[in-house]
């Protein structure tokens, strides 16, 4: 059994990829806080709630993002800064002015291209560590989107995706964009994957189905089937070098699906179609109902409303040949427990011998219970009970959250968020995002499935204290999940605050016009470039414009 914190660990990483060196997370402590009733009492710093709050004192190297609302974008862009120093207050800041960039969409013959679709103008941030931004409009006679100067300076993607009634004509398409103000995109050469689907007495399957096809987890191309059961893809050319995975999937949640074995069809070229072996699904007689009993693991079994129970089988599989890929058939059904602790399942009964089924039992994020995952479930002809699910309780963590002065913290989010690539229990299932609000006293108590976690610590809108993006913990199995394994290190202490505040105006006149409403998020990048960097930046502190412009947040120094 293993709770511990990592940071040493991530630490080594970051400083191996040109990360900046993390400051202390602990509070300076010590001292009480200095009472206050106005601002004229804290020697240049703010009075928040009672207590005074110091400025910021020369902090460098911070970037700052600002997202003005959808009414404020004729005049002012979203808009990134980095490299910034914060000293003293308040703080200006200038969104960037907004510029339009227009984008046209043409086939082979020069014929503009109208549609049902949407656009998405995608570029890389300038804050190391934070997700591309990604800007969406709809296709239109003239289709343009307000972004600034220094989001149309940056090599772009833009994708064309397709409505559902449209899907048939196009795929979803994906160019790449150079800097600059108007772009003029030609559609790809697109070549045709046909195919058929019969049931297993050779007749067209009464449920209609959707065939859709994918290549890096992504979708290329989907299409409802056409007369007879036959359905034909559209793809780009370009997706001619690498493998696609077709996948055949009914309406109906009473019929099983298919998905061909992952294949690349090389040397396709405009116009041409390639056509695949006719599916034919595995014989299988109507679903029977099924029930299955979910409960904790205390005395007395208490029931698990609200977990999700899904029961996953393999009906048949057939290998690749020379004439193309081969597949899998597969089946599904999932059901919600109900009050009494009951899940109701439509499932495929075995007949000449029992089906395998693979059962996963999904709890509610904030249930005090973990996943469960029990593979080669016997399932014979119904109605019928399957095995019982006792369900293990999720690990114990529980903390105080302090102000830097000892203080608690009431009213604070506690959020514990897994980290990329943590296994859980069963095999396509991670660990679940826990929330919880601090007490009066400032103590919270949550829990959590195995896994590595971050966590945040949010106060309350208003508090003197700053937000938090603490340690890293590690949730292993216990031999007790109701005993804390950390019950001497419960603490959790916030750095001493600093008040931010200031204006943010459009870059229109001199001074400019305020900005009400923007969202004004302040970072301390990991990474000294964006290039790279995997390490997401911290988040210091948040505010809102009000109807002047005007933002204050209490942030930690970093």
């Amino acid at each position: 059994m293993t709770l511990a914190r990592v940071i040493p660990v991530l630490a080594l990483a970051a400083v191996a990829c040109g990360a900046k060196e993390a400051g202390s997370i602990t509070g300076a402590g010590g001292r009480g806080p200095t009472p206050c009733a106005t601002d004229s009492q804290c020697a240049g710093g703010a009075c928040v709630v009672g207590i005074c709050v110091p400025p910021p004192a020369a902090i460098p190297g911070l970037a700052i993002e600002i997202t003005p609302p959808p009414e404020a974008m004729s005049t002012a862009a979203f808009t990134e800064r980095t490299g910034m120093v914060l000293n003293g207050r308040p703080v200006m800041l200038t969104t960037d002015e907004p510029k339009t960039v227009r984008l046209s969409f043409r086939d082979a013959t020069s014929t503009s291209v109208q549609m049902n679709a949407s656009v998405t103008y995608t570029v890389p941030s300038l804050i190391p560590g934070r997700p591309p931004l990604s800007f969406t409009t709809e296709l239109g006679t003239e289709t343009a989107l307000s972004l600034s100067a220094s989001v149309l300076d940056r090599a772009a993607t833009v994708k064309l995706v397709p409505r559902a009634a449209a899907s048939q004509v196009s795929p979803p398409l994906s160019f790449a964009a150079p800097p600059g103000d108007n772009k003029v995109f030609t559609l790809p050469d697109l070549f045709a994957i046909r195919g058929v689907l019969r049931d297993a007495a050779g007749n067209v399957p009464r449920a209609p189905f959707v065939a859709r096809a994918f290549q890096a987890q992504s979708l290329i191309s989907t299409v409802s089937p056409l007369a007879g059961g036959e359905f034909v893809l559209i793809i780009p050319a370009a997706a001619s070098t690498s493998d696609l995975t077709v996948q055949i999937v009914p309406d109906s949640a009473a019929d099983p699906w298919f998905a061909f074995n992952p294949f690349t069809p090389s040397g396709m070229t405009a116009t041409s179609t390639l056509d695949l072996d006719p599916v034919e699904l595995a014989d299988y007689v109507v679903p029977n109902k099924f029930v299955v009993s979910v409960v904790g693991d205390d005395e007395g079994g208490r029931p698990v409303p609200g977990a999700l129970v899904r029961a996953s089988l393999v009906l048949a599989t057939t290998g690749d040949s020379a004439a193309g890929p081969g597949g899998t058939t597969r089946f599904q059904s999932e059901a919600f427990v109900n009050a009494q602790g009951i899940a109701e399942l439509d499932l495929l009964p075995g007949t000449q011998k029992p089906r395998a089924y693979d059962i996963r039992v999904i709890p509610d994020a904030q249930s005090p219970y973990r996943g469960y995952c029990r593979k080669n479930v016997a399932v014979t002809a119904g109605p019928g009970t399957l095995p019982a699910v006792v369900l293990k309780r999720r690990q114990l963590h529980a903390g105080r959250l302090l102000s830097a002065d000892g203080l608690p913290v009431p009213g604070a989010m506690v959020k514990a968020t897994p980290l990329p690539g943590a296994a859980g229990d069963c095999t396509s299932q991670s660990p679940a995002t826990a929330y919880v609000v601090t007490n009066l006293n400032g103590t919270f108590t949550i829990r959590l499935d195995p896994g590595m976690y971050q966590f945040d610590y949010e106060p309350a809108p208003g508090s003197p204290a700053p937000r938090l993006t603490d340690f890293i913990l590690q949730v292993d199995e216990s031999d007790d999940p109701n005993v804390d394994p950390m019950p001497d290190d419960d603490n959790v202490s916030l750095p001493a605050g600093v008040l931010v505040d200031g204006y943010v105006t459009d870059n229109v006149g001199n001074p400019g016009n305020p900005v009400a409403g923007a969202l004004v998020r302040i970072f301390q990048p990991r990474c000294t470039t964006a290039d790279g960097c995997a390490f997401p930046p911290k988040l210091l502190g948040e505010a809102q414009t009000d109807k002047v412009g005007y933002f204050r947040v209490v942030m930690a120094t970093p």
